[in-house]
């Protein structure tokens, strides 16, 4: 077991680290995989605290109690001032709805526990989390974590294991993890399970291994390791061969790797080898100034600072220009960093980390208690809606209003398989009507409710039964199958004599709009299997309601949009903002093109065995480049960027009520 000497290539690896985050978040070309950086930090976490605590255990000087104080005196004033600075520009910038979630943001990061909020809310990779100016500090709930567990573990394996045990025990779990990782990846999108009294039910199983600690303890482990192999004098071909292959596996890794990579696992392996590489040989030619020169190592000084600073930059601005940033933008964010992150490590890290005299302890307390109670006023008082005038509290009140607005009142269904809860309109047991899909067929449940309500039917919503349909996100291994399906032909979770079957699913996925023609074909492929399936047998009549113009992934949503307060001149238009959107990279024109296709499979293949019937809702709600968001009253079609709201449904029934009424009856 080694004592911790100072390394200056590890501040290197630092520079790396975090400027690879730094470019990911400014999308700067080649970069896609530079989100690694994190867990290039992890490894070095993994190192240099394992190393403090064998040290200080040989020195019998370990204090738990001390150790805990120190990391938090290294992380927490960096953070208190980085939210003291944000707070000032988020006040000025964001909307009641969003200065909330911010407030929120800020009181998880400061007690270091933000991984679980951003848990529960968007996918990291999920690109409307760019307005989330605390994201990053999810990263720091999973090392506080690492920081409060392994101690623990550590001290209890040195007293109980043998050195060679302690490295056997650190792989073997490190091998575990990632089995069970990868495992837990091919149990699909979301959770379905009662676990726990159903904790993990619903919620994604890429947010839940992405964001929560136990999945990226292997992460760590990479660096624990080094700590207990045996430090050898290798020949100066060998510390340099393995130097250059550690940077080559980083930088492949971060060339290669994007968002559509399963993180963590298996795919982060080159990049934490790489890691390790560096760390454990002892490079002193040539290659190491790579690492070891006065900007790598200055940059790695700077670098939690950066790290925490850059991206609410970033984050802000997006916010306050709407729109992506410009070539001087990011000239101008990046300069912007490395000045106030300079300015952090000399004026708030060293002197909070070295010199933590009782003046700075009560003006410390002063501070935090002061940013904790204003988060917590601001949420009392709803994102202080007075900073909007008259005309702006209305158009607030009217978009929660509309968003409150809920489809249905969920009930247990009266089949036990049902997991989810259902929405129905009469007696289930006896449906006429059946609608099925994902949430974006829950949302057309109120306009054809009250249709069945007038017509005496009995009507009934089945939101994800039977694994029916393959999410957009999923569409990349549905493609390597050919869509080739067989959950309709397998469900048994329902019995129904219901004679029509309603559909309404997100279809779309841009990412993936070159395979419309394929992806179109697949879905109905897998709805004319039905007819397999003796559970529907009574099914004569299949409507489908294809996908709706939804807003690209990308954007602001609209009660954001709409309700920003406009303490600067420049006022981008909500209008202009979402019609450029659409028209980007032919975004509508995607969406208009997977509903032609939708419709011309399901006059091709199932009008064979069924009367059909297909509403593309673009031809409703968009001309050539813009959708409508808000009527003439200012009623709005939308609950959020992928959901319309009751009044868009009802919007859209009413526009082909003749034609709807006239299937469903007949």
């Amino acid at each position: 077991m080694r004592s911790i000497e100072y390394q200056p290539k590890i501040d290197g690896l630092r520079a790396i680290a975090v400027l690879s985050v730094v470019f990911y978040h400014l999308k700067i070309s080649y970069f896609d995989g530079g989100f690694i950086g994190v867990d290039i930090f992890f490894v070095i976490s993994g190192y240099l605290i394992t190393s403090i605590i064998l040290s200080d255990k040989k020195r019998g000087t370990f204090n738990f109690k001390k150790f805990l104080i120190k990391r938090i005196k290294r992380l927490l004033p960096a953070i208190v001032f980085v939210s003291l600075l944000a707070i000032c520009f988020g006040f000025l910038i964001l909307s009641p709805d969003d200065l909330i979630n911010f407030s929120r943001s800020i009181i998880t990061s400061i007690f270091f526990v933000s991984n679980i909020l951003y848990w529960t809310e968007s996918n990291y990779f999920n690109q409307i989390s760019e307005f989330k100016p605390f994201l990053h500090t999810w990263s720091l709930g999973v090392e506080m974590s690492f920081y409060l567990i392994w101690p623990l573990i550590l001290i209890f394996l040195i007293k109980l294991l043998k050195q060679k045990q302690i490295i056997f025990f650190i792989i073997i779990t490190s091998i575990l993890s990632l089995i069970f990782i990868e495992y837990i990846y091919t149990k699909g999108l979301v959770f379905e399970t009662d676990l726990f009294k159903g904790f993990f039910y619903g919620k994604y199983i890429s947010d839940t291994l992405f964001y929560n600690a136990p999945f990226r303890l292997f992460e760590f482990f990479f660096g624990c390791i080094l700590c207990f192999i045996p430090k050898k004098q290798y020949s100066d071909l060998t510390n340099q061969s393995f130097f250059i292959l550690g940077l080559i596996l980083i930088f492949c890794s971060i060339l290669i790797l994007n968002y559509k990579s399963k993180i963590p696992g298996i795919s982060l392996i080159p990049a934490m080898i790489g890691t390790s590489f560096i760390i454990f040989f002892n490079e002193k030619s040539f290659f190491n100034k790579i690492l070891n020169n006065k900007i790598m190592i200055g940059i790695g000084l700077i670098s939690y600072s950066l790290y925490l600073i850059h991206w609410p930059l970033i984050s802000l601005y997006k916010y306050y220009n709407l729109g992506a940033l410009g070539f001087y933008d990011k000239i101008i964010i990046l300069i912007l960093s490395f000045f106030i992150s300079i300015l952090m490590y000399f004026f708030i890290e060293k002197p909070w980390r070295f010199d933590y005299s009782k003046n700075k302890k009560f003006f410390s307390v002063i501070i935090l208690t002061s940013i904790i109670g204003f988060c917590f006023f601001t949420i009392n008082q709803n994102g202080f809606v007075d900073r909007l005038n008259e005309a702006e509290k209305q158009m607030l009140y009217k978009l929660k209003t509309t968003a409150k607005d809920e489809y249905c009142k969920p009930q247990k269904s009266v089949f036990k398989k049902v997991t989810e809860k259902v929405c129905v309109n009469g007696d289930e047991l006896n449906a006429d009507i059946i609608l099925m899909g994902d949430s974006n067929g829950r949302m057309w449940f109120k306009p054809f409710a009250e249709f069945s309500k007038r017509n005496n039917y009995n009507f009934v919503n089945y939101s994800r039964i039977c694994k029916n349909f393959p999410h957009p996100s999923d569409f990349k291994y549905f493609l390597i199958q050919d869509f080739i399906f067989k959950d309709f032909y397998n469900c048994s979770e329902i019995v129904t004599n219901a004679e029509v079957l309603i559909i309404g699913n997100a279809w779309f996925n841009y990412q993936f709009s070159k395979y419309n023609k394929e992806i179109a074909e697949g879905f109905i492929n897998n709805i004319s299997i039905i007819k397999e399936n003796k559970n529907f047998r009574n099914i004569k009549k299949i409507l489908v309601l294809g996908q709706i113009p939804a807003f690209s992934s990308n954007n602001l949503d609209i009660t954001s949009c709409l309700t920003r307060p406009k303490f600067f001149k420049k006022e981008v238009s909500c209008k202009n903002y979402y019609r450029d959107s659409f028209k980007k990279n032919n975004f509508l024109e995607n969406i208009k093109n997977l509903n032609f296709e939708l419709e011309r499979y399901v006059n091709e293949k199932l009008a064979n065995d069924y009367s059909v019937l297909f509403i593309d809702p673009t031809k409703d709600l968009c001309n050539k480049n813009e959708c409508m968001h808000v009527s003439e009253k200012n009623d709005y079609f939308y609950k959020d960027s992928n959901h319309i709201s009751n009044y868009g449904a009802k919007y859209i029934f009413n526009k082909n009520k003749i034609l709807i009424e006239e299937f469903l009856t007949n």
